[in-house]
């Protein structure tokens, strides 16, 4: 099983009158200034040996889900956001992910506070497990971008099929450097400038002749 990972965004606006004001200002809380994180290495959470029983023995796919996460880093619920197209697999998802995900909580302001977790598991069984199997191409990357400041804010990841998704920490080939600081990044003349970073993994299978 592979985890690869989401994230959060919020709007606000100004009203012209009071209470509309105070209304949408109820509505739509603020975000936390840092979204909670693994604790330990998520890669544990769900293995190759959790595969489920299904009615299909070698059913795959991907399940994408979100997490909600409490104040002491306990997850409270989670939600498949998108179906691998297997109910037993979505089902197993979350059951492992219940019993063994944890975090460190997400922050606002120094305290804990309530958050989310997105991120996905890849479902995948060989029909013949206990022999060999040709390897198949694979294509993955990870894109950050290193801003003016020198700070990375986050992490996208771009899986096998082209799906793009928002990761977390060390949820990767290679760690995300998200919260990270680098040094500011200049152009030829010295202006402070913002870097994009792509990694690519890939492997290729060709015949030879």
């Amino acid at each position: 099983m592979t985890m690869i990972g989401r994230g959060l965004s919020a709007v606000g606006c100004r009203a012209f009158l009071a209470v509309p004001a105070l209304a949408l200002a109820a509505a739509t809380p603020a975000l936390p200034d840092s979204p909670p994180q693994p604790s330990g290495n998520p890669g544990g959470w769900v293995t190759a040996n959790d595969y489920p029983r299904t009615s299909d023995p070698y059913a795959s796919g991907t399940t994408q889900f979100q997490l909600a996460v409490d104040v002491s880093g306990k997850v409270t619920d989670c939600t498949i956001t998108q179906s691998s197209g297997h109910a037993e697999l979505d089902a197993a998802t979350c059951r492992l992910l219940r019993e063994r995900a944890a975090f460190v909580p997400a922050m606002r302001a120094g305290k804990p506070v309530p958050g989310t977790f997105s991120n996905s598991v890849l479902w995948q069984k060989s029909p013949n497990s206990g022999e060999p199997q040709m390897p198949k191409p694979y294509r993955q990357q990870l894109i950050y971008t290193i801003a003016a400041d020198g700070t990375v804010a986050g992490c996208e990841g771009v899986d096998n099929e082209g799906n793009h998704r928002t990761v977390g920490p060390s949820t990767e080939l290679i760690e995300c450097p998200a919260g990270k600081q680098f040094p500011i990044p200049r152009d030829a003349a010295g202006k402070p400038v913002a870097r994009r970073v792509t990694a690519t993994f890939t492997l290729t299978v060709d015949d030879v002749r």
